[in-house]
């Protein structure tokens, strides 16, 4: 990173530690490739689809219990 740029600063006030830290580790892994393109939005936007893709894989069954989601049925 450059002098002026610190990875924490990135994170979200309403993402988890869970899923700062797979975002975060994304972000490590990639940013010398970004950041020699001036592309940090670009690696950014990156993390968060990673960073979901996988939260979306290892959600565990204890965290389900607190979402709820509700699909109308449409009468036909």
């Amino acid at each position: 990173f450059a002098a002026h740029l610190r990875v924490d600063d990135f994170q979200f006030h309403s993402e988890s530690e869970k899923q700062w830290a797979a975002r975060r580790q994304f972000i490590i892994k990639h940013v010398a490739e970004y950041e020699a393109k001036n592309k940090i939005d670009h690696l950014l936007s990156l993390s968060m689809v990673w960073a979901n893709h996988n939260w979306a894989l290892i959600i565990t069954i204890e965290d389900q219990k607190n979402f709820r989601c509700h699909i109308p049925i449409s009468k036909q």
